[in-house]
């Protein structure tokens, strides 16, 4: 996550890297990936931003519960 910043530069690529840094646990890093994209849509673009997301998104598989990584279930009309 933190290699994907680099060629950033400003506030936001500084507070997501200590965000990163700092993260707790894996789950806490798992949560941060939205904002991250953000960051490097506005860094990289979006069409290597979704590469480098797509990267480190598999870095997560098998590493989180299945509760983290599930899609909730859709609801239903009546």
């Amino acid at each position: 996550m933190l290699a994907s910043l680099s060629g950033g530069a400003g506030g936001e690529v500084a507070r997501m890297s200590i965000r990163v840094r700092y993260a707790p646990d894996i789950e806490a890093l798992w949560y941060l990936r939205n904002d991250l994209l953000g960051i490097l849509v506005s860094v990289h673009g979006e069409g290597a931003a979704g590469a480098s997301l797509d990267q480190i998104t598999q870095l997560f598989h098998g590493q989180l519960p299945t509760r983290t990584t599930a899609r909730p279930a859709r609801a239903h009309a009546s």
